[in-house]
């Protein structure tokens, strides 16, 4: 009797764990935590900034976990890491939240009136030509700040403390997949990020701003 109890109890804590498992959102972003290093994770550099050697690389200065991505350029830039979400087919009209954490270097500076840091998450509608989506792409940046279309125009100051930032957005019409690039925005030394995730949530959950 007390092994059927047991077993019982056993199996019911079982069934719990796993349905509180299949609860939790999947985080979409591959090596979002960087402890793989930054395999993953590219530059994208445009060319009027690659003589100030802006440069992606894990970093286990003051890191969230083992390891966070270090962003730098040694005079004022526009850049950014870039990943492709691989792993799901968007649909229109379903929402996600995206959040991270992010700090500034001590040497970190921005520009007058820039936004020095924000993320964009881009959306496309053809793989081979990586043509874009209707509807503009969403930005967030420090506040909790959103925009769809333009980039915005500047931001609250990048505290030196790791920061979380969050928002949800839409997936816009005719998306075939989307990338997500932490942009270090007319800025000059160094920004840290970690923890990247892109969950699924229900349509119900109110869009950013």
């Amino acid at each position: 009797m007390i092994f059927r109890a047991t077993s019982t109890i056993c199996l019911s804590l079982g069934i719990l764990f796993a349905s509180a498992s299949g609860l939790r959102a999947q985080n979409l972003v591959t090596n979002g935590d960087f402890e793989l290093g930054v395999k993953g994770w590219f530059p994208f550099v445009p060319g009027d900034v690659k003589s100030n050697d802006c440069a992606i690389e894990a970093s286990s200065d003051n890191p969230r976990g083992m390891q966070s991505l270090r962003m730098s350029c040694k005079a004022f830039s526009r850049f950014a890491a870039t990943t492709v979400i691989k792993d799901i087919e968007p649909v229109p009209g379903d929402r996600y939240r995206l959040s991270l954490w992010v700090r500034a270097g001590d040497d970190f500076e921005v520009a007058q009136g820039t936004p020095g840091f924000f993320v964009r998450v881009t959306f496309f509608s053809d793989p081979k030509t990586w043509a874009a989506a209707d509807g503009g792409n969403f930005h967030l940046s420090m506040g909790n700040h959103t925009s769809i279309g333009n980039a915005p125009a500047s931001a609250e100051p990048l505290p030196k403390e790791w920061t979380k930032i969050e928002g949800v957005f839409e997936i816009p019409p005719k998306t075939a997949f989307m990338n997500i690039a932490t942009f270090f925005y007319k800025a000059e030394g160094s920004v840290f990020v970690d923890d990247v995730v892109l969950e699924k949530v229900d349509n119900s959950t109110p869009l950013s701003n």
